[in-house]
């Protein structure tokens, strides 16, 4: 038995298959990440080996795309939340689009809240939602609420609500409020073989 390692830097996506009919090549599906690949022949001629690179997340995560979402089980004021989801290895989200917005709100315990990474601290009617620390322009605001989203005030910080609203619509709401944090991180990939 023979064994021969190739190594080589590839970008391809989360999923791998690789095949052996006289040399390996790779079919690419779902969404692209960079990896090192390095693979094993056992027996040249008679067999192929095949690794898979799947998308996982950790316990308690939940897995959506290609990154990993978690709601903390204690509620803390906003000022905190991004502590929170340091603590766990992650950053207080902000949704990019409707559908990731309605994974993280179905996330939420019915009855409840959840920060997200979004304020007017500046006081200036001029919300700010950040991703990852970039600028997010996806709002989600509770327009038919009374009064509509955002009211501003005093109300400078920013929640995905199930306590006002079962379809995932933001509120405006006191930065002291003890809430829950939405949390995401990158998934790690996982190597299967077959």
């Amino acid at each position: 038995m023979s064994n021969r390692f190739r190594g080589s830097v590839l970008t391809y996506v989360a999923v791998v298959r690789c095949k052996r009919a006289g040399n390996i090549m790779f079919s690419k599906t779902l969404q692209i990440i960079s990896l090192t690949c390095f693979l094993m022949q056992i027996i040249p001629a008679k067999s192929q080996v095949c690794l898979t690179f799947v998308d996982s997340c950790p316990t308690s995560w939940h897995l959506w795309g290609n990154s990993c979402y978690r709601v903390t089980e204690t509620g803390v004021p906003w000022a905190r939340a991004r502590d929170e989801c340091d603590k766990l290895g992650g950053a207080l989200v902000v949704p990019r689009t409707l559908q990731e917005n309605n994974f993280i709100g179905a996330l939420i315990p019915a009855g409840l809240n959840a920060w997200i990474d979004c304020d007017d601290l500046d006081e200036n009617d001029s919300w700010v939602c950040r991703d990852d620390g970039e600028e997010v322009l996806f709002r989600n605001w509770d327009l038919l609420f009374n009064p509509p989203q955002p009211n501003g005030g005093t109300q400078r910080c920013v929640l995905i609500s199930r306590e006002w609203s079962s379809v995932y619509l933001w509120h405006d709401h006191f930065c002291q409020s003890q809430q829950r944090s939405a949390c995401k991180k990158p998934a790690r990939p996982r190597l299967l073989v077959d």
